[in-house]
């Protein structure tokens, strides 16, 4: 509307300029001699060219038609004084609604009090005020997707039809997924999306709260690191890993305030006395994800399993939601008390060889150990 009424006051005031110009420079004495009306419309164009840094805009054929039709007597009594406080007025109008335009949110509130104070005595409010209160989307939404793992192809999605991992999640929820090589994503229901890894946890992955895990793995050397990790910051369908090296894997993944003794066989060597080791979980500080972690034991190792620190506590080694098996390298765990088992004594020649480092507790074997779980 604003616009419509600055696009007609324009009109007006280029109407009255060609007027004035027509008559003030004496434009009309130019076709008194003319005799065809080709040469009166040519007079016309030739004299007000010579004033068009007057114009408000370019002169087109309808406005030579409207200055011929100004009959004498309107020329004769053209009052040049009251069409210039016009074309000023005009132009007062053309600023007002300019401003208007520049702040629109400023120009609708006066318009709506306007029409309040005009017309609020007539008509009654009919609506009544009521308290808005906030909703998480996420609460509200349905749980329709429904996601699943395929481990002969490493995909998991929605478009999988898979028999590990079963979830259903609604379109804003986020879902955070852990592979055995390390790799995880956080990510809104993916389609289709492939892991370098078999996965081994999958979850509904709340930004506010984050996820705390305590992770054990073996590198590509297989020697064995543990660390106790919180994820929360993230970029939405980025890979990241857990291990820097590419040829690890994760033996243990274990939820927050689950812990336990991790015990560990070590790779059968020549003249090997130690054969091996425990290590206490519970003597971890949390660090980054990304860290190395602590050290477990110094030498390759074969196999983990988990000593849970309370009979009725369980490892994962990855679950929908966290919970599973008691964790070990092969998938298969075993419940046991969690009483330390001393060391032997053994000469301080071996003690010397062994550089024990701080954390596990070593433990000199009968038997030749087993291979164990291997890469």
């Amino acid at each position: 509307e604003l616009e419509y009424d600055r696009e007609q006051l324009v009109d007006r005031k280029h109407w009255l300029t060609l007027e004035q110009i027509f008559v003030e420079k004496r434009v009309y004495k130019q076709i008194e001699d003319k005799k065809t009306a080709e040469t009166v419309r040519k007079a016309v164009w030739t004299g007000m060219k010579k004033h068009q840094r007057l114009f408000v805009r370019p002169m087109v054929e309808e406005d030579v038609t409207r200055l011929l039709d100004l009959r004498i007597r309107r020329i004769s009594a053209f009052d040049i004084e009251r069409n210039r406080e016009e074309i000023a007025e005009i132009d007062k109008k053309i600023k007002a609604i300019e401003r208007k335009l520049r702040n629109m949110t400023k120009t609708t509130v006066g318009y709506l009090e306007g029409l309040i104070e005009k017309y609020g005595d007539r008509y009654a409010r009919r609506t009544t005020l009521a308290r808005i209160e906030a909703v998480d989307k996420r609460a509200v939404a349905r749980q329709n997707l429904r996601l699943s793992f395929d481990k002969k192809s490493s995909f998991f999605g929605t478009d999988v039809r898979g028999d590990q991992f079963k979830m259903t999640v609604s379109e804003f929820e986020h879902v955070l997924a852990i592979a055995k090589d390390g790799t995880y994503r956080i990510m809104n229901a993916p389609e289709k999306v492939f892991f370098t890894g078999p996965l081994i946890h999958a979850e509904i992955f709340d930004p506010e709260v984050g996820a705390e895990f305590t992770v054990v793995y073996r590198d590509k050397k297989r020697m064995a690191f543990a660390k106790k990790i919180r994820i929360e910051k993230f970029i939405r369908n980025r890979e990241y890993r857990l291990i820097k090296d590419k040829g690890g894997r994760i033996d243990l993944l274990l939820p927050a305030g689950e812990t336990g003794t991790v015990h560990m066989d070590f790779v059968p060597a020549k003249r090997q006395r130690l054969k091996e080791a425990d290590f206490d979980l519970a003597t971890l500080e949390r660090t980054s994800p990304t860290a190395r972690g602590a050290r477990m034991a110094p030498k390759p190792v074969a196999k983990v399993k988990l000593v849970p620190g309370d009979p009725a506590t369980k490892g994962s080694a990855g679950s929908a939601n966290g919970k599973g098996p008691s964790g070990s390298s092969s998938g298969t765990g075993r419940k046991a008390s969690a009483k330390k088992t001393t060391p032997k004594p053994v000469s301080k020649k071996a003690a010397g060889k062994r550089n024990r480092p701080a954390g596990p507790t070593v433990k000199k074997a009968s038997t030749p150990g087993e291979q164990g779980d291997l890469f």
